[in-house]
């Protein structure tokens, strides 16, 4: 659960960071866009986030141990990068389980949150769980 918990840590800096620096407000041709990921490395980059989002699902399907079809649809749209449909899968996957309420599950919730463009919910949600380990 603290391997979980470090990695959610360390992700939404990275998102933070990344949004800013991506959004200069200036439209980019496709020939920018390849210029770019040749002299900033994008392809390594993406690699290295997709590392993250098997590292993520890797250390969830730990924690949760035995899982439903709910949760193993939830689990397969974080691999996809789909956040959306994930959030929408949150409630049916971990409604009624000890998951929901615990910190790595609240810890989950709010990078969900976050990830939808709720950063401000997400962040709440994050600052309010109890005994973080």
């Amino acid at each position: 659960m603290k391997r979980f918990l470090k990695s959610i840590l360390l992700v939404v800096p990275f998102v933070l960071s990344h949004q800013i620096l991506a959004d200069d407000g200036a439209p980019k041709t496709a020939s920018q866009d390849d210029l770019l990921n040749i002299l900033e490395g994008g392809p390594a980059e993406e690699d290295a986030l997709f590392q993250e989002r098997q590292e993520l699902t890797i250390s969830l399907r730990k924690e949760l141990g035995q899982t439903t079809p709910e949760q193993n649809i939830f689990l397969s749209f974080m691999d996809q990068n789909q956040f959306e449909k994930a959030l929408y899968q949150w409630w049916p996957a971990f409604e009624k389980k000890p998951f929901l309420k615990s910190a790595t599950g609240q810890a989950v919730y709010a990078y969900l949150l976050f990830k939808n463009g709720l950063e401000r919910n997400g962040l709440q949600t994050l600052m309010v769980i109890k005994e973080p380990k």
